[in-house]
């Protein structure tokens, strides 16, 4: 399955690695007020807007993606712009991601639902994940699998435990995310 969808993302890659650097997610952006650096990961970085913005605000990056196009692109504009990022061509079927080493996570436009254990505990505590993809709503997305697709509040259910600062379900875009801090005993008596 994995060259497969290397072979697809690169296809998809190729024609893009000619133009403007990617734009980060708009809602990632929106919450600058809690990117304050530190570690993170970004999951399936493709040409890697996320992790070139959070590199420029003070995150040391690992970026990871199937395609070895988008990892090639990432890591020469890492090193154009002397930036702190990693970037690695992997199966994430097959990562082994070190358990709490990053002060944030971020996935957008990739559904894995296999992955949210490890996910999840790959974030310090007090640390945070962003995670912003399409969700099951009427008349959007139509031609997508439903299995990459979010069921209504997945992403509010699947971090209950954790402090949610922000959940997103937009029936117009079919697009839901959310932005969550992982408690610590410390948060949990504040």
């Amino acid at each position: 399955m994995a060259e497969r969808d290397r072979l697809k993302w690169n296809a998809k890659y190729q024609d893009k690695v000619q133009g403007d650097a990617p734009a980060a997610n708009d809602t990632l952006r929106s919450l600058s007020s809690y990117l304050v650096g530190g570690m993170c990961l970004d999951v399936a970085c493709g040409l890697g807007g996320n992790s070139l913005y959070l590199a420029k605000h003070g995150y040391q990056v690992i970026s990871l993606d199937v395609s070895d196009v988008a990892v090639s692109y990432l890591q020469q504009k890492a090193k154009q712009d002397n930036l702190p990022i990693t970037a690695s061509q992997v199966d994430l079927d097959k990562a082994s991601l070190p358990p709490e080493l990053y002060d944030l996570v971020v996935v957008t436009y990739f559904l894995d639902r296999q992955l949210y254990k490890s996910l999840k505990s790959v974030v310090k505590e007090g640390g945070f994940i962003f995670f912003e993809t399409f969700y099951e709503a009427a008349g959007t997305n139509e031609h997508m699998n439903s299995r990459f697709k979010l069921k209504p509040f997945e992403l509010q259910d699947l971090f209950r435990e954790w402090k949610i600062l922000q959940f997103i379900q937009d029936e117009q875009k079919g697009i839901q995310s959310v932005f969550a801090q992982k408690r610590s005993a410390d948060l949990e008596s504040n």
